[in-house]
């Protein structure tokens, strides 16, 4: 059975190819016929009659070199193109006035031709005559007159566009300059503040913009109106003074305030119901009473609102952006205490390593002290900056949890693009020498660091000296000039 089973394979697999040896062959044959078939219907004297009229390769060459050369455009600037023009009008309007003469001289000598043949062919009466002379050299006298001052008219009218045309010929920058040389020192100055100042102004609009937005808001066009709340609420019998009282304080204290709705400013710290802690810490290190920033921006902080402090060194801003932190810290804990990898409540941002560990020293022993105080839950922070062990950094927030974070925001950036740390329950953001901040590049790390935040949050920035560009952000502005 074996051996017929093969034998009918061998004889299947001859018998196709036998038949695609036929079909190639079939194919082969046809296509000669084709062949034949074009050498018959092919005339050898049209092939000749085409190679005869067709023109020589040099020529076509030359051909293509003069069509290019006839499409080619020379450039021509913009000064030089005004000024060509200007020629043009010039002398348009000088062959106007030059065939407006040759007309005027035309029509005089066949007005005294045709005068000279009156006089011929009309002898009988000379007095006659001799008028009609007069009052035709009168005529052409005035005819010349009108003449002149239509030529006088025209060359005015050709001196006018030739100055409009050289006025529009001058660029720019041309005017600019001659402008410069113009001025006096004091004025040049001045203009050079003031471009200077356009050009800050435009930079930081987009700075201001991006940074201190995230992109998915910029994307969805999220606009918050309305402030975080918060469980703070200001003292009832200060509420009662009125504003004439309220701002009767900022008079008296120098503080100016700009917004809406804006908080009133409280004079004790009694009054801003902080904790005993935070009064006990504040008395030890003798603070009795508020500064300005302090009585103005504590209430503002506390109450959820945007805020941009102005104040100078030394005024107490690090406080004015570090106790309302520890508040809102201690609500979140108390309402529900953080575990290990949680955290932050709240961020304190700085340009340099050393601001940011005097920040951090401040916050640490105010932690320490409510932590330490019989009755109130344990606060941590942690300081995240450049030059230190990342691991050492990290090893708190994985372990128990961190309630608030001081940190420069390269090494903050860094943490959040590896998904060291998150900000699920961040809640507030201050940037302290906001201004120098961004100016000095850190607008890319801070915009990234805002793109980690999936929901509302406040912000805060504050500085010594902050320009306009960057308070347009805000819904409320804070400023102190004593």
């Amino acid at each position: 059975m074996t051996g017929e089973s093969v034998s009918k394979d061998h004889e299947s697999s001859s018998s196709a190819a036998v038949a695609w040896r036929e079909r190639r062959a079939q194919m082969r044959l046809r296509r000669q016929q084709d062949d034949e078939e074009n050498d018959n219907l092919f005339d050898p004297s049209l092939l000749s009659s085409l190679n005869h009229h067709r023109p020589p390769q040099s020529a076509i060459q030359d051909n293509r070199r003069q069509n290019n050369a006839n499409d080619y455009v020379p450039y021509v600037s913009t000064a030089k193109r005004l000024k060509l023009e200007a020629e043009t009008v010039q002398q348009r309007k000088g062959k106007s006035v030059n065939s407006q003469q040759e007309e005027e001289t035309l029509t005089n000598s066949q007005r005294s031709n045709n005068a000279q043949t009156r006089k011929l062919l009309s002898g009988k009466d000379t007095a006659k005559s001799s008028i009609d002379d007069e009052a035709s050299d009168d005529e052409k006298m005035d005819k010349l007159e009108d003449g002149g001052r239509k030529a006088d008219e025209d060359h005015d009218d050709v001196d006018v566009a030739e100055a409009e045309v050289n006025e529009a010929a001058q660029t720019l920058l041309e005017q600019a300059s001659k402008l410069r040389h113009t001025l006096t020192i004091e004025e040049r100055a001045k203009l050079s503040r003031q471009e200077e100042e356009n050009r800050i102004l435009r930079e930081a609009s987009k700075i201001q913009t991006n940074a201190l937005q995230a992109a998915s808001e910029r994307a969805h066009g999220i606009i918050y109106t309305e402030s975080l709340p918060t469980s703070w609420r200001c003292p009832r019998h200060i509420v009662q003074h009125g504003e004439q009282e309220w701002n009767k304080i900022r008079k008296n204290w120098h503080i100016l305030v700009e917004g809406d709705d804006c908080p009133p400013p409280i004079k004790s710290f009694a009054d801003m119901t902080f904790p005993k802690p935070i009064l006990t810490f504040l008395e030890q290190k003798n603070v009795r009473r508020p500064t300005p920033i302090q009585m103005q921006g504590l209430p503002v902080a506390l109450s959820g609102r945007d805020l941009v402090g102005i104040a100078f060194t030394g005024s107490g801003k690090t406080i004015t952006f570090t106790l309302p932190l520890l508040m809102f810290a201690l609500e979140e804990e108390i309402r529900m205490p953080i575990i290990a990898g949680e955290g932050p409540v709240g961020i304190i941002l700085a340009p340099s390593r050393e601001l940011v560990r005097q920040t951090y020293e401040l916050v640490e022993k105010l932690c320490q002290t409510i932590s330490n105080t019989h009755g109130y839950p344990s606060l941590r922070a942690q300081l995240v900056i450049g030059g230190e062990s990342a691991f050492e950094q990290l090893e708190v927030i994985r372990q128990k949890g961190v309630h608030c974070v001081v940190a420069t925001p390269g090494r903050l950036r860094d943490f959040l693009k590896r998904k060291s740390m998150t900000l699920d329950i961040c809640r507030y953001i201050c940037l302290d020498e906001a201004d120098r901040m961004l100016d000095l590049g850190f607008d890319e790390e801070v915009g990234e660091i805002m793109n980690h935040f999936n929901h509302q949050r406040q912000t805060l920035l504050f500085s010594a000296t902050f320009p306009k560009k960057f308070q347009v952000r805000f819904s409320f502005c804070v400023s102190f000039s004593f």
